[in-house]
């Protein structure tokens, strides 16, 4: 019966091996699922060129200038070192699997090995390294790491940048300069160490005379190793074209203006076009050149990048203009030490000059305060009506100034103004102050 007994508790023993066995085997079942249906962790980096790590890399934590610390895998190897703030090595790893985003690695130890994935990309990429969490069976972003390929590092790099031409071949016309074609457009560069900060250069490079024929453009670009890529795209010079722009002459006749004023732009009146080239649109005399009396031929000229060019020309007559002289109204008796309004009529001028000389002075408020203008002194407004404030037939309004013998006489002076027309002829009218207003 003893022995009996210690078969039997033999092959449960040996029952609870295998079946311990099976369940270690069911995450890994779990995990090849999980792997291909995680999100890709944040990125902080262009990610267009993807060097693998088999050359060698290491990964070194984000934000830290440490590059002792992080993760070393050296050149063909199949195991990855964690190493510390000292160099010293923490964590060995074995090598799952690689991909073009990930490397895959076990610890190489433990009852439960941690499981990672370390980002890979183009030199400098950073991303988040992810830790397989064995509850949910899916991988969780850990801490943020850089990139470093050793392929990249000092004269390592022996692969040149990727030059992409978008195009096989453009039109231009002959005779013209060749445009710069380094843009998106029509060609592209990345490099797997220095991803799409490469520089491309053109030859021949723009402001080349394009001549007619078909002419090779070559782009090239070089990285900081001295690996050059290359591509190249067709420039046809069709045949120079000879035909003048068409214009059309949006004005014709003539155009009254005043003399003196500015010349307007008239270009905008002016529509041209030109199946070869572009056109520029010029104006003789200038624009904003003062306008003559009498006649004046403006020309209106649309020349291409050929040389060729059209006209359209129309006079501008230049005309001298005045303003009517006005009248001058009074309302009142003008007695001594008081005011009297004054009113310019019978023009439709935007300006005036008033003077008074004599016995009175023009008032001028500002602020609420009354000023008063000396006599004789000019005073420019827009108003046509005005204040003239009266002495006492001795003195000024403000007792300043003897204004015998001029006695009781005021003198009102006024001329007018419309635009930039001349001034009109002075109207002059006499008054005369009394001491009794009756």
């Amino acid at each position: 019966m003893k022995t009996n007994f210690l078969q039997w508790g033999f092959i449960v023993a040996t029952l609870l091996f295998f079946s311990s066995c099976h369940k270690d085997d069911a995450p890994e079942e779990a995990l090849e699922e999980t792997l291909t249906t995680q999100a890709t962790p944040e990125d902080t980096t262009e990610n267009t060129s993807k060097i693998f790590s088999s050359p060698g890399a290491s990964w070194h934590s984000v934000p830290s200038s440490d590059e002792t610390t992080g993760f070393v895998r050296p050149p063909a190897s199949s195991t990855v070192k964690e190493r510390d703030h000292d160099g010293d090595v923490v964590r060995s790893f074995s090598i799952e699997r690689e991909t073009s985003d990930w490397l895959f690695i076990k610890e190489a130890t433990g009852n439960t090995p941690l499981r990672m994935r370390l980002p890979i990309g183009n030199q400098g990429h950073i991303g988040y390294a992810q830790r397989f969490n064995t509850s949910t069976n899916q991988y969780q972003n850990w801490l943020r790491y850089r990139y470093n390929s050793f392929r990249c590092r000092g004269n390592a790099d022996k692969t040149a940048p990727s030059v992409i031409c978008k195009t096989t071949s453009i039109t231009l016309p002959a005779g013209t300069s060749l445009p710069n074609l380094v843009i998106p457009t029509y060609v592209t560069a990345i490099d797997d160490c220095q991803g799409d900060t490469v520089t491309i250069t053109q030859s021949p490079a723009s402001g080349t005379i394009i001549k007619e024929g078909t002419q090779t453009i070559v782009f090239s670009a070089k990285d900081k190793s001295g690996n050059t890529g290359f591509c190249s795209i067709k420039v046809v010079g069709d045949k120079p074209c000879n035909t003048p722009p068409t214009i059309n002459c949006g004005i014709t006749g003539r155009k009254l203006l005043i003399a003196g004023n500015r010349l307007p732009d008239y270009r905008s009146s002016f529509n041209v076009s030109n199946n070869c080239t572009s056109v520029t649109k010029t104006q003789s005399p200038n624009p904003r050149k003062r306008v003559r009396i009498g006649e004046q031929t403006i020309t209106i000229t649309a020349t291409d990048e050929n040389g060729n060019s059209s006209n359209c020309q129309f006079i501008v007559l230049g005309k001298k203009c005045g303003t009517k002289k006005p009248s001058i109204q009074t309302f009142d008796k003008f007695c001594f030490l008081s005011r009297h309004a004054v009113e310019a009529t019978n023009t439709s001028a935007d300006k005036y000059q008033w003077k008074v000389t004599g016995n009175a002075q023009i008032g001028q408020f500002s602020n609420g305060r009354l000023g008063l203008i000396n006599s004789g002194t000019i005073y420019t407004t827009s108003k046509k009506v005005i204040d003239i404030y009266t002495g006492n037939g001795k003195f000024n309004h403000n007792f300043t100034q003897r204004i015998l013998p001029e006695g009781n006489r005021v003198t009102i002076w006024v001329r007018a103004r419309k635009g930039n027309c001349d001034w009109s002829d002075w109207k002059i009218v006499n008054k005369s102050t009394v001491r009794v207003c009756i």
